[in-house]
């Protein structure tokens, strides 16, 4: 009859199931512990960032200024600069490289490109370097198209009455030496005149005490630019003598019937003045002239006028003269 013995584990074997009871009890606490051991790194990550941003703050601050092209737009005829836009020390010293559509202008390392070779369309790039002759900085550019300056204008006849259409002359510039042309629109009293679109004005559209102004439009095919003048103030119209007074004077009665026109309508008065020979009269309201001549002696002449006035000061003069044989 065999005997039935109990296996018993060698003193190095390990006991599972003591293990199996310490995991047990320490499993509920596994997300505390593993959040205790994760607070110490990420406090030294946070110490280690703050540092590497005081880094590079350091080397942005040793990087020393940063650079602008001045005019922000550069034009064809106008200088081109670079400039530091931050203040460095003293010591602080650049020199500088331009290059034009690609090449490398020689022999100039100033921060100023001359604009006497540029024009519109060309591509600019220019290096900035250090004392060691390390770029720090590169700029580029293209020179953009010049819009027509205006240089003048003028308007013809001044002082602007109804007696006279209005002309304008205009004047302007070109850096890019295009050819420029010229639109016009007319205003009176700040009111556009329909269908006038020609640097003359027709009278027929303003009367006195308006104010004319003129829209030029400058364009040299790329780009345009409107001005507006200032105002002309349309003054009274001085009346026109639009008679001729007789050739021949002969003994007897002589008369001279002026004629004259006011454009504003206004009553006109009529008078004499100059030398006029003795006894002659004119009718202040209607402009007849009489005179009874009679045969001198010997010859004798007479230089007299014809004075129209419309009562607003406005005045017109005709000079006459008389040889009597």
């Amino acid at each position: 009859m065999k005997r039935k013995t109990k296996k018993t584990k060698g003193p190095g074997a390990p006991d599972k199931t003591f293990l199996e009871r310490m995991w047990a009890g320490i499993a509920p606490y596994g997300a505390l512990i593993v959040v205790c051991l994760a607070i110490p790194l990420v406090i030294l990550a946070i110490k280690h960032r703050g540092a590497d941003d005081e880094l590079k703050a350091a080397v942005g601050r040793r990087a020393g200024p940063s650079f602008s092209l001045m005019p922000k737009t550069p034009l064809g005829g106008n200088s081109i600069k670079i400039v530091a836009n931050k203040k460095g020390s003293k010591e602080d010293s650049y020199s500088y490289r331009w290059w034009l559509n690609g090449t490398l202008v020689e022999g100039l390392s100033k921060d100023i490109l001359p604009g006497a070779s540029l024009k519109k369309g060309d591509e600019v790039r220019v290096a900035a370097l250090d004392k060691r002759g390390n770029v720090v900085a590169t700029k580029e550019a293209t020179v953009a198209n010049a819009i027509p300056v205006l240089k003048k204008i003028r308007f013809e006849p001044l002082p602007l009455d109804r007696n006279h259409d209005l002309r304008v002359t205009v004047e302007a510039t070109d850096l890019d030496d295009d050819e420029v042309t010229y639109e016009y629109a007319w205003l009176v009293n700040e009111e556009e005149i329909m269908g006038e679109s020609e640097p003359v004005l027709s009278r027929t559209n303003y009367n006195r005490g308006d104010k004319v102004q003129v829209m030029v439009n400058m364009s040299d095919g790329y780009a345009s630019r409107p001005i507006l003048s200032a105002p002309v103030l349309v003054m009274n119209s001085p009346p026109e003598i639009v008679s001729k007074p007789p050739a021949m004077v002969a003994e007897g009665t002589y008369t001279y019937k002026v004629e004259a026109k006011d454009s504003e309508g206004d009553r006109l008065q009529y008078s004499l003045g100059g030398n006029p020979p003795p006894g002659m009269k004119i009718n202040p309201d209607m402009g007849l002239v009489t005179w009874e001549a009679k045969m001198p002696k010997k010859p004798v002449s007479y230089a007299y006028q014809v004075i129209v006035k419309d009562g607003l000061d406005g005045r017109c003069v005709q000079n006459i003269f008389l040889e009597f044989k």
